[in-house]
């Protein structure tokens, strides 16, 4: 009998494992997120809300999302040809509102999949919550 402790590795197992892990990990920090609002008075949520302008549901929905979720906007603003730097983006209520409807956004796979593909420049309408900001910022739109 065989006494080595070699490891046998099984790719695809571990690829669900990691997967299931990361999930969890998620599942958690949405969970902690929604125990520190609810940490919070009726007023102090009231006032974060209006901050971002939010109804106090809206920021609930908010802090469910991942924390991650506005990471696709630097890289959409960049297949546009947008620049960060750019005076339109300037006005901290107009960044909030960006980040804010791509926080929310149910097309976030689509989004990474255009960008990967470099066709989020010709699709971004279809499916982004932040298209008529984009085409106002592009001057596509007054």
């Amino acid at each position: 009998m065989d006494t080595r402790t070699d490891e046998h590795r099984y790719p695809a197992i571990e690829s669900v494992l990691g997967a299931i892990a990361h999930w969890i990990t998620k599942y958690r920090e949405a969970h902690e997120a929604r125990a520190e609002l609810r940490q919070c008075d009726a007023e102090e949520v009231a006032r974060v809300a209006r901050e971002l302008n939010v109804t106090s549901g809206e920021l609930a929905d908010l802090a469910a999302k991942k924390p991650e979720g506005a990471a696709l906007l630097g890289r959409m603003l960049t297949a546009l040809g947008i620049d960060p730097e750019s005076p339109a983006l300037k006005d901290p209520l107009m960044i909030r509102d960006l980040q804010r409807l791509c926080i929310g956004c149910d097309h976030k796979r689509r989004c990474a999949h255009e960008l990967a593909a470099g066709t989020a420049a010709e699709h971004y309408g279809d499916f982004c919550p932040n298209a008529y900001t984009f085409d106002v910022v592009l001057g596509r739109r007054h």
